[in-house]
């Protein structure tokens, strides 16, 4: 199992069954968002572009 590498510093606990899902998961304590909506007027920002997708779905119905 690979623990957030962000556990002792802001006290997280997830684990992940692989490294690549830790990774993923560590942008969330980073802030990095690459992915915005293109909503006029929504400001959202995502770290995932399936996110992002399933949000802007969220516009249209």
């Amino acid at each position: 199992r690979y623990p957030c590498r962000f556990r002792e510093s802001m006290g997280c606990e997830k684990t992940f069954t692989t490294s690549v899902h830790e990774s993923r998961h560590s942008k969330i304590h980073t802030a990095e968002t690459g992915f915005f909506c293109s909503w006029p007027g929504c400001q959202k920002k995502f770290t995932l572009a399936k996110n992002m997708k399933r949000h802007l779905a969220t516009h249209t119905k």
